[in-house]
């Protein structure tokens, strides 16, 4: 059984009615209950805070490379000490 936290919940748009995927199972968003609402807003938020935060991880990997290549290419010339 999946951890709660991993599960996918997703919110899409079916026949123009928000439609809550959690696990298995379907929720009408309309059906929800005002805190329930609240959460799901909470989910969709942290969620694209994660995504932002994975692409900036990314980013931030790719610079590192780039930096270790041009380091690499700057001490092609110089004689490493021995050890």
């Amino acid at each position: 059984m999946q951890n709660q936290s991993t599960r996918k919940h997703f919110v899409t748009d079916s026949a123009q009615q928000p439609v809550l995927t959690l696990g298995d199972k379907k929720y009408a968003i309309d059906s929800l209950s005002d805190q329930a609402k609240e959460m799901v807003q909470g989910l969709q938020v942290a969620e694209a805070q994660l995504r932002m935060a994975q692409d900036k991880l990314n980013v931030m990997k790719v610079a590192r490379q780039s930096m270790l290549n041009q380091l690499q290419e700057a001490l092609k010339d110089v004689q490493p000490v021995s050890g």
